[in-house]
């Protein structure tokens, strides 16, 4: 078994789906502590010694061969790099590992040419099977893009850098939970939490590892971030448009949105798009999605979309406010600035004799509006003064002189 044992030239193997089992795993995908991906072939006994094969892959191929898309023969004789890792392992659990050249290996170590998986794997948490074995204590994701065969060693930046960005954005927004308007925008401290950190970019074949911020507690314990991506991965999984639709209902404005923006990125890129999850809670989510699909995916969604827009009730003070412009600078209690243009209903209001002191500590309703540059591909928020209540003990007298 290799499962959890360290390998010179490899690191610490770790199984994640076994296709194959005849007294333990005979055929399966395993990942290094490095990042790199396998599929181990059991290749027999040399003695007492375990022997197996094990060809790199990219996720993208990995996706195609869970399904039966490659055959696996050719995941030997066509493994990433040119050649494959024979890995012996003692009795006594020494293992070695010497790179074999593909057009080097022996035709009976290879499978029958009409070999294949079907798509029925039997999914396995990492440290089941090996004593030392351990899960990951920061969320990983591999985000890859598999380009059209037109282009098939090229993607244009902005294609990539919206994608990542509009992923991120919308990762964010699941975090902040159906609803924020308790606090307002995310906490900083929070917006932190969900950031994802791109690691180990691949550029020829376009995959992009990505690990959260935050790092488990626990071995095996959920985080929030976690939480955040499985709420994505969920609405990512989906078959259908319709289930999607569906389901956008159920979440915030923002992540609604932000999840519309980022399928609209992807559509642009013209890809075929695979989102691997591995969760500090040991479960390991794969979804791929074909250029077709986002297209008309995004193409649903665009009819949908009715923006984002959420409305706060905050406690803060009123440092600024001019009817005659119809402008506002507010600050709440965990020091978020909000300026913005008065609503039009306020505005007369105001006019008319309704207004407070400024400084004034008040209760403000404001609207946020999500904008999207497409541009540039960066957010920003609109923020429209809805309502305002003077909380002074003494309370406000009214004032229609404008900001002071």
């Amino acid at each position: 078994m290799i499962d959890g044992i360290e390998i010179s030239g490899l690191g610490r193997l770790t199984i994640y789906e076994v296709y194959e089992e005849f007294d333990g795993p005979r055929l399966f995908a395993c990942r290094s502590d490095g990042g790199r991906w396998f599929i181990a072939f059991w290749a027999g006994q040399i003695e007492a010694s375990a022997r197996w094969l094990l060809a790199p892959m990219t996720i993208q191929r990995w996706s195609k061969l869970r399904i039966g898309q490659i055959p696996l023969r050719k995941a030997l004789t066509e493994a990433d790099g040119g050649h494959v890792w024979e890995v012996v392992v003692s009795d006594a659990g020494v293992p070695s590992a010497t790179a074999v050249p593909v057009n080097e290996l022996e035709e009976e170590d290879l499978p029958t040419k009409d070999a294949a998986l079907d798509e029925s794997p039997v999914l396995v948490a990492p440290g089941s099977l090996a004593a030392g074995s351990v899960s990951s204590r920061r969320d990983e994701l591999i985000f890859s893009l598999d380009m059209p065969p037109e282009h098939p060693h090229a993607i244009e930046c902005e294609y990539l850098g919206s994608s990542l960005l509009r992923f991120q954005s919308a990762i964010r927004a699941f975090g902040a939970g159906p609803s924020s308007s308790a606090y307002g925008r995310l906490a900083r401290r929070a917006e932190r939490g969900f950031t994802l950190l791109a690691q180990v970019p691949l550029a020829g074949s376009f995959e992009v590892h990505l690990v959260s911020q935050e790092t488990s507690g626990l071995v095996n314990s959920p985080t929030p971030t976690s939480c955040a991506i499985d709420a994505f991965m969920k609405l990512w999984s989906f078959a259908t448009s319709d289930e999607v639709v569906a389901a956008l209902h159920g979440v915030g404005p923002k992540a609604a949105v932000r999840f519309s923006w980022f399928i609209e990125s992807l559509a642009k890129a013209k890809a075929n798009v695979t989102i691997q999850w591995l969760s500090t809670s040991g479960g390991l989510t794969m979804r791929a999605r074909s250029a077709l699909s986002l297209s008309d995916l995004s193409y649903v969604l665009a009819k949908e979309e009715k923006g984002a827009v959420e409305r706060y009730s905050l406690i803060g003070t009123m440092v600024g406010l001019d009817v005659k412009s119809s402008r506002f600078h507010f600050i709440d209690e965990k020091d978020h600035s909000y300026r913005g243009v008065i609503d039009v209903r306020l505005a007369q209001e105001a006019s008319t004799g309704k207004s407070v002191r400024i400084p004034s500590s008040v209760q403000a309703t404001i609207e946020e509006h999500l904008v999207l540059t497409m541009a540039t591909g960066e957010e920003s928020a609109d923020y429209v003064l809805i309502d305002v209540v003077t909380t002074d003990k003494e309370g406000a007298q009214p004032n229609s002189s404008g900001e002071r």
